[in-house]
């Protein structure tokens, strides 16, 4: 098997792949993620939070997600509420 190709990695290729290996999140081009896939992964990998580097797409995400995001997400990591912004 050969080595990925950073920049042929996207969505939920990306998602899949950081489920299972979320030390790759430095290598991800975090443009390619929507806000459904960030919301699977942090379903599953609340870590992936202080593995992704790109503070203003982080900062941009919490802010794209709807109430049912929101609600889908704190089901499985109660945790992450501190992110979530004030209306």
């Amino acid at each position: 098997m050969r080595a990925p190709l950073w920049n042929e990695v996207g969505g939920r290729e990306l998602e899949e792949l950081l489920e299972i290996q979320p030390k790759y999140a430095d290598k991800c081009d975090w443009g390619e993620v929507t806000n459904e896939d960030w919301v699977d992964l942090l379903r599953e990998r609340h870590e992936i939070v202080d593995l992704c580097k790109n503070e203003y797409w982080k900062s941009q995400m919490w802010k794209i997600l709807d109430e049912r995001d929101w609600t889908w997400l704190l089901e499985e990591q109660p945790q992450l509420a501190k992110y979530k912004p004030a209306k």
